[in-house]
This record gives C-alpha cells, sequence and structure tokens, in this order.
C-alpha cells in the first residue's frame, strides 16, 4: 500500500497522522492501532491527532483515550484527542500532504498548513 514508502521518504520532515473513529469498539482499537505500529506506520512519527469518535463502546469498560494510550503511550509523542474534523461537527479540513505546524495546549490548539 506505500504507506512505509511514504514514510521513509518524509522521514525528516517527520510524520503527523490524523485519525478518527465513527463506530469501532476500543477494543478494536486497540487492535487496529497495536497492527499499525507492528507494521511500522508510526516509525518518523512527530505526533498524533485524533478526532472525536461519533461513539464510545466497549466491551471491557475502556475508555477510547485508554485504549490508544495503552498502544502508543510507549512512542512517547505527542496525542492529541478531540480535534475538530472527522464524524463530529464541527468538521474542518485536513490537507493531506502538506506541511504543517501544530500547536496544542489545555485543550486548545491550532494547525498551520504549508503547501510546498
Amino acid at each position: 500500500d506505500k504507506t512505509k514508502d511514504f514514510i521513509e521518504k518524509y522521514k525528516e520532515d517527520g510524520i503527523l497522522w490524523y485519525l478518527e473513529n465513527c463506530e469501532m469498539t476500543s477494543e478494536s482499537v486497540i487492535r487496529t492501532l497495536w497492527k499499525f505500529k507492528d507494521n511500522g506506520w508510526f516509525a518518523h512519527t512527530k505526533a498524533i491527532i485524533f478526532g472525536r469518535s461519533a461513539i464510545e463502546k466497549s466491551y471491557y469498560n475502556i475508555s477510547f483515550k485508554e485504549a490508544v494510550i495503552r498502544v502508543l503511550g510507549e512512542l512517547n509523542i505527542p496525542i492529541i484527542f478531540d480535534a475538530d474534523f472527522g464524524h463530529v461537527s464541527p468538521r474542518m479540513t485536513i490537507i493531506n500532504g502538506a506541511i504543517c505546524n501544530v500547536l496544542s495546549k489545555e485543550g486548545k490548539g491550532e494547525i498551520t498548513f504549508y503547501l510546498k
């Protein structure tokens, strides 16, 4: 799928992942993120941003945030939750492939995109 090629090509810039969950359970989130990590998709990652989940569902009372931290916490990178994109309004636009600068503090943030 060329994901590793993309990551390697832009390793000097670093990778910013933005993800969101429409309807997966926390257990499914754990399995999915673990597989991404196991496949090397988080190499050279500078941060990960999650949009708000449309629903939170768990069979073992695991919150979405706890599921993410269980898998990705050891990466020691910033992980931002509840950003304004995805299935829950407001839905801001993210520009795929753009260079960007992300600032986040105390539940507020901004993303500046640079098209080169």
